[in-house]
């Protein structure tokens, strides 16, 4: 037998185990680069994927859904001023194959439509046309994300606004595959409609933050509140005749960057203490997750790309549409201004204008 000297052995010992630990971290490595990661953002830093949004390919092809599933229900994230009213009526009345009759709400003066599968009766498209403002006048990504679940638990005779106070707890009877859908516009264009729209005395309502588990946060600083009234005179409700140059002042003006904070999840963000006294890396991170929740949307559109959003449309969801999607000139494209007034408007929505950049750039690579 071969008797092994007092140093001989440790040594041995030593290369056997680096050489395991060695080949350990290589099949670490191979496993990781043939993994796909999924990140849930509540509750978690954008940061981690932070760079590699721009990089991501497989999302450039265009993915398929069948809306004829009992569990499928169309969400549509309508953002003011993108053009969401005429898109939602196509989808109401354009769509050939599928029915949804609507009758008008003398109360409120509001359509009501039964878009219903025919196998379960369960709804196959939510928006303000099946069941009004459930959730909110024009609710964001973070809010419909926790008032969806408990909402279809309820009948549309039972809609209210969303309780400050009750809890999102409740389970949707058959679990939907939710298929969110939106649009975009050009956002030099839209802040200008908006602007529009605000002058002749129009408003929504404030927001409030919706945090983790379903909770609500305010924030005491009522300056931080994206609310319009923070913009409007002393003791004013509307912000009628309100010039250009006073609209873009004000710093906190919803309409400034709004498709991108409507498509972020805003939970991490504006319920963390830290980012709140840090708009730069609120800002980041905002944008980070308007990118990842669009990227991973059943479909976006462009306004300034009708015919072609129509045909993504018709392709993703495997419909035809009666109508073809019109592509019309906007009184907000008729303003003059100057390059001092456009670079400043630029600068002030400068997520909006780089979301709206990355977002074109995924949608053309989708178009033929």
């Amino acid at each position: 037998m071969t008797q092994f000297s007092g140093t001989k052995m440790p040594t041995l010992a030593v290369s056997i185990i680096l050489a395991i630990s060695l080949l350990f971290i290589c099949i670490v490595k191979l496993y990781a680069q043939n993994t796909t990661q999924i990140i849930e953002f509540s509750g978690k830093d954008f940061s981690k994927i932070s760079g590699n949004i721009d990089g991501i390919q497989e999302n450039k092809n265009i993915h398929h859904y069948d809306l004829t599933r009992e569990d499928s229900l169309l969400v549509f994230l309508h953002i003011q001023k993108t053009g969401g009213t005429t898109f939602g009526k196509h989808l109401l009345k354009d769509m050939e194959g599928f029915s949804c009759p609507c009758t008008l709400r003398s109360r409120h003066k509001q359509r009501h439509c039964q878009c219903h599968h025919q196998s379960n009766h369960q709804l196959w498209y939510f928006s303000r046309y099946t069941r009004g403002w459930a959730c909110g006048v024009h609710p964001d990504y973070t809010t419909l994300k926790y008032c969806l679940p408990n909402l279809l638990e309820r009948r549309p005779e039972e809609d209210k606004p969303l309780s400050l106070t009750a809890p999102v707890t409740a389970k949707p009877q058959v679990h939907p595959n939710y298929l969110y859908v939106t649009v975009l516009r050009e956002p030099i264009q839209r802040y200008l409609s908006e602007y529009r729209h605000t002058k002749i005395g129009a408003k929504w309502p404030v927001r409030e933050v919706l945090c983790k588990n379903g909770k609500f946060y305010l924030d005491p600083n009522p300056m931080r509140q994206h609310s319009p009234s923070i913009c409007f005179p002393e003791g004013a409700i509307v912000w009628t005749g309100v010039t250009l140059e006073e609209f873009m002042e004000c710093e906190l003006n919803p309409a400034t960057n709004r498709m991108t904070r409507m498509l972020a999840d805003m939970t991490n963000i504006s319920c963390n203490a830290d980012l709140l006294n840090n708009k730069q890396r609120s800002d980041e991170l905002m944008l980070e997750s308007a990118k990842y929740n669009l990227r991973t949307f059943a479909y976006f559109g462009l306004t300034e790309f009708q015919r072609e959003s129509q045909d993504i449309f018709e392709k993703t969801f495997k419909v035809s549409f009666s109508k073809e999607f019109g592509q019309q000139e906007t009184n907000a494209s008729k303003m003059n201004l100057t390059s001092a007034t456009l670079t400043r408007i630029q600068e002030i929505n400068h997520l909006d204008v780089a979301l709206y950049r990355w977002a074109k750039d995924l949608f053309l690579s989708r178009v033929g």
